[in-house]
């Protein structure tokens, strides 16, 4: 399949990279895929000029100018923000354009003005045109792309041929739809593990699926175009392949002697082996695969590269990797809440990584997200409802069960910045919910 980020495999910096041709670019992409991918075309009509003056043309044309400049930035502004974004206001065409120059047309713009109010509602509704995706779509997806990964682990350790092109169709679902990342990041903080589960399945595919997720928020945050970020996600999802070559029993056990991790080092050369077998045009999957333990002071393996000889798409993905190991519970210990795992993470590990991918990192990784349930240090379990930017750990929260978890009558908000004796202690999934009775 091909793509556009070559920059960006090449392993140069692409932090900053908004130029105007790539977002061409990307909605000609999204304009052939029929998916909205991006700020839609902002083309609009010029020449609202009073052509019996000179001078009035002149004004005229400079204010229409500005006029556009000025909605194209609120527009910017507003999908950056995640609000619905308007349609560029229509100018009011009831005279025909040969006939603008004749007199009289400059005494027909007061009449249109008053018509102008009722037509926009209709432009301007369909804003939310592109369906906000619902938890079961997410889910769906969720599980497709647990699916892929699993494939191709299972065609890896056979040694048979695999393609990678339904993880970028995957992906490009992923990203397409608004909010989905939030949701599916949702999903991802109610991965429960049970003794059963333990082993492959879950110390790698459902692993390489949940930093794939990470790494396209931190990605988010960085301001990545749509290809950038379908490339992201395809490497967080393959970046674990060299596991399969592994011993099995290594990841049913709890404690590593340093046989076992002098073993375990060993997965990224191989799944770059494997990743190379691709082709030439995925030649950058395999060298994120190879890079993805490296690490900026030079602490990482398996060739202890430092900062910027190390791709981009490597770095954001060994700082997913590691939150995904500390959120993620397992058998013998509870995993740690978001804000808990990026502590972990600055306290102990920050030299390792770019500070750039950190600071996003914290800023996007580090609160609950919005629908998120939860429970308090009172008992009483809530949904995120609204998030603070003063405070993103102490978030709005709409309580659903009381401490002794009978379902509440009355709709009640708690904003926990406002009441410091009560904090956030857990993560609760649907199921329990449904189950409660404390």
């Amino acid at each position: 399949m091909a793509r556009n980020a070559d920059m960006v495999r090449s392993g140069e910096e692409a932090l900053h990279n908004q130029e105007n041709q790539e977002t061409q670019e990307n909605q000609e992409t999204a304009n052939q895929a029929g998916t909205f991918t991006g700020i839609p075309n902002i083309d609009q009509p010029r020449g609202r000029a009073m052509y019996d003056f000179p001078v009035f043309s002149q004004i005229s044309h400079e204010i229409a100018i500005m006029a556009d400049v000025v909605d194209q930035v609120n527009r910017i502004s507003d999908y950056i923000s995640g609000r619905p974004i308007t349609q560029p206001q229509q100018q009011p065409q009831t005279a025909p354009p040969p006939q603008q120059g004749q007199p009289g047309a400059p005494q027909q713009a007061p009449q249109q003005a008053p018509q102008q109010a009722p037509q926009q509602a209709p432009v301007a509704e369909p804003a939310p045109a592109v369906d906000q995706p619902s938890e079961e779509e997410m889910e769906f997806i969720y599980e497709e792309l647990y699916e892929f990964v699993e494939g191709v682990m299972s065609a890896a350790q056979e040694g048979r041929p695999f393609s990678v092109e339904p993880g970028f169709v995957l992906i490009s679902r992923a990203i397409d739809a608004p909010t989905a990342t939030d949701v599916l990041y949702r999903r991802t903080i109610y991965t429960r593990e049970s003794g059963d589960d333990h082993g492959f399945s879950t110390s790698v595919v459902l692993h390489s699926v949940n930093v794939a997720i990470y790494a396209l928020k931190i990605g988010e945050g960085l301001g990545y175009n749509r290809n950038q970020l379908i490339d992201l996600g395809v490497s967080g999802l393959l970046h674990d392949v060299g596991m399969v070559t592994l011993p099995s029993d290594l990841f049913s056990k709890g404690r590593f002697s340093q046989n076992d991790i002098d073993t375990l080092q060993q997965h990224p050369a191989r799944g770059r082996d494997i990743l190379t077998q691709l082709g030439e045009d995925y030649r950058w999957l395999s060298e994120v695969a190879h890079q993805e333990h490296e690490r900026e002071d030079g602490s990482g393996y398996p060739q202890q590269l430092t900062g910027n000889q190390i791709h981009e798409y490597a770095k954001i993905i060994g700082v997913a990797d590691i939150y995904a190991g500390l959120t993620r519970t397992r058998p013998d210990r509870n995993g740690m809440l978001p804000f808990e795992a990026v502590k972990e993470i600055l306290q102990t590990r920050k030299q390792e990584f770019d500070p750039r991918v950190v600071r996003v990192l914290l800023k996007t990784l580090s609160a609950f997200p919005v629908g998120s349930l939860v429970k308090l240090n009172s008992g009483a379990i809530g949904r995120v409802v609204d998030t603070d930017i003063d405070s993103p750990l102490r978030p709005v929260i709409a309580i659903l069960f009381d401490p002794e978890g009978r379902p509440v009558q009355e709709a009640r908000e708690i904003r926990l910045r406002e009441n410091p004796i009560l904090h956030i202690t857990d993560t609760v999934t649907p199921e329990e919910t449904g189950a409660c009775r404390f």
